[in-house]
């Protein structure tokens, strides 16, 4: 009996020391992405998942969404990801709401179904402004609201929202409004795929140098 529970730990100990080293490399090629925007960083991660059979295993769960949902998500897998997320008992009500309504947003947008999409991005702008009210000290509810702007509101606008923000919050500096907010605003609109980017109204990207409003 103790040679079998000794055999147990070693295979227990040796699984789990084969899972931290895949998690490892799924984070590390996440970011080699992240900072190159070179696709094949994702492929790679995607085919490390599949041949290890990670879902055999595991679920998605608010630990290992941060590097699985980008994977997925901007490989444009949208289906298989929807499929996860749906499966999953690992995360809370509001990711959960919040990413299957980015994922199904993003598939009719690539499908050309604009009024379907806008619907699933306006509910994911309800869930944040509702979030952010009740955090209001949480600064990434905020980035991530006005992230969801981008697809709805005529961009020069949104930029004149942020200015009133500037003008009114009495948590966050203008640092954050111009050296954090409007940048990631800037590179998300963008990363933007085509088959969005398109339908935005084009106008050119604020000056984040410029101290006062916008142009």
């Amino acid at each position: 009996m103790k040679k079998i529970t000794i055999l147990f730990l070693i295979i227990f100990t040796l699984s789990c020391n084969d899972k931290e080293k895949l998690d490892k490399e799924l984070a590390r090629l996440r970011y080699n992405y992240a900072t190159t925007n070179d696709k094949t960083f994702l492929e790679k991660a995607y085919k490390l998942l599949n041949d290890n059979e990670y879902f055999d295993k595991e679920i998605v769960n608010q630990k290992n969404l941060d590097f699985v949902f980008p994977i997925y998500f901007y490989l444009e897998k949208f289906s298989e990801l929807e499929v996860l997320i749906e499966e999953s008992k690992g995360l809370d009500d509001f990711t959960r709401k919040y990413s299957l309504n980015l994922i199904t947003a993003y598939s009719h947008y690539k499908e050309g179904d604009l009024s379907k999409a806008e619907k699933r991005i306006k509910q994911n702008i309800e869930i944040l402004s509702s979030e952010s009210s009740l955090n209001p000290q949480d600064s990434i509810l905020l980035v991530d609201l006005y992230k969801m702007k981008v697809h709805t509101n005529n961009y020069e606008d949104l930029i004149n929202e942020v200015d009133s923000l500037i003008r009114e919050d009495t948590l966050n500096s203008e640092l954050f409004y111009r050296k954090i907010l409007i940048p990631e605003i800037n590179e998300y609109k963008n990363a933007l795929p085509e088959y969005i980017s398109n339908r935005l109204t084009s106008i050119p990207l604020y000056e984040t140098n410029n101290s006062g409003g916008s142009n």
